[in-house]
C-alpha cells in the first residue's frame, strides 16, 4: 500500500469497513470471504483504483480448532503444529484489495490442534535488511519458528523483535513491521441448557 497520507487514508477506511461488519455481523461471524469482499469494496472506492492494500482474515472455532481463512495478497500464514513438529505455510492466495470490485477471495479451511502456534505477519518482516542489504528472509522466520515454538506465546515477540533488531544491528526499520502470533487452545463446548 505504501506509506504517507494516502496510505493512512486508506487503512481508515478499511478499520471503518471492519467495524462496520464487527456490528452487523453479530450473532454469526462472518465469513472471512465475505469480510474481504467488503474491505475490498471500501478500497475501491476510496483508492479510485489507485490505491491497494493486503490483508488476511481468519476465523477460527474455538471449540474444534477448525480455521477458515482467505487472503487478500497477504504473506501466507505459518503454522507449527504441536502434535507433528511440524512447520507449514498456510496455502491461500487471492487478489489484492482495490484491484477490482469484482474480486473475489476463495477461503481454506486449515485444521488446528491445542498448542499450535500461527503466526501472520507483513512483508516488512522477512524484508527488513541488515547494513549490507541482506534480508532477514522466510528462513530466519521459519528457524525462529521452529527453535521457539514451545516458547509461552506472550514472550515471542519480544524475541522475534531482539532478533530483528540484532539483525539489523538496530537500524531501525524501513518498511512496516508487523506480526500476530496466536497458540490455539482449545476451549470446551458450551453446555446446553
Amino acid at each position: 500500500m505504501g506509506h504517507g497520507a494516502a496510505a493512512c487514508l486508506m487503512t481508515g477506511v478499511a478499520k471503518g469497513v471492519l467495524d462496520l461488519c464487527s456490528r452487523l455481523m453479530k450473532p454469526a461471524p462472518m465469513r472471512p470471504s465475505s469480510l474481504l469482499k467488503a474491505l475490498n469494496l471500501g478500497v475501491v472506492d476510496a483508492g479510485a483504483g489507485h490505491q491497494f492494500m493486503t490483508a488476511s482474515v481468519a476465523v477460527v472455532d474455538i471449540v474444534s480448532g477448525q480455521m477458515q481463512l482467505a487472503s487478500a495478497a497477504h504473506p501466507l500464514p505459518y503454522v507449527v503444529s504441536n502434535r507433528r513438529c511440524y512447520l507449514d505455510q498456510v496455502p491461500v492466495y487471492g487478489p489484492r484489495l482495490g484491484e477490482s470490485v469484482d474480486a473475489s477471495f476463495p477461503e481454506i479451511a486449515y485444521q488446528l490442534h491445542p498448542g499450535d502456534l500461527v503466526m501472520w505477519h507483513t512483508d516488512g518482516l522477512p524484508e527488513a535488511e541488515n547494513e549490507t542489504r541482506e534480508q532477514f528472509g522466510h528462513r530466519k522466520i521459519r528457524r525462529f519458528l521452529r527453535q521457539e515454538a514451545g516458547t509461552p506465546v506472550g514472550l515471542l515477540s519480544d524475541i522475534l523483535r531482539d532478533r530483528l533488531n540484532a539483525f539489523e544491528n538496530n537500524r531501525g526499520p524501513n518498511d512496516d513491521r508487523t506480526w500476530l502470533l496466536a497458540r490455539f487452545c482449545a476451549q470446551s463446548a458450551p453446555l446446553a441448557r
